[in-house]
């Protein structure tokens, strides 16, 4: 499910999930970095009908998408 995003936000992407998801970002130091998130963990980014899902944790800088897809 799509929902309406926040003036300034943009979508990186959609995708069915199979297994681990991995998210390239940009952390402390400006290292770039991948973190897989494993499908277990998804339902605590997960938000309810006609609201916005959490942020990734810990925070980063930068979130740059999905890494390799």
């Amino acid at each position: 499910m799509a929902i309406k995003l926040h003036d300034g936000e943009t979508m990186l992407g959609a995708l069915p999930v199979t297994g681990p998801i991995p998210i390239a970002l940009v952390g402390r130091g400006d290292k770039r970095n991948v973190v897989a998130i494993e499908a277990k963990r998804l339902d605590h980014y997960r938000g309810g009908r006609a609201r916005s899902g959490r942020k990734l944790e810990p925070y980063f800088k930068k979130v740059e998408g999905f890494e390799g897809v």
